[in-house]
């Protein structure tokens, strides 16, 4: 298992979200964004 590569379903829509960079994640669905400052929350 690649650590960080894992993924992450979107917290508003349930749709797997786009890696972006290391911390920004993009859902393509709904058009939700997390980043650093959501890790430990969401993901």
């Amino acid at each position: 298992m690649s650590h960080g590569m894992e993924d992450h379903e979107c917290p508003i829509c349930g749709h797997t979200m786009d890696r972006m960079q290391a911390c920004h994640l993009h859902c393509s669905n709904c058009g939700a964004v997390l980043d650093c400052t959501d890790k430990g929350t969401f993901w």
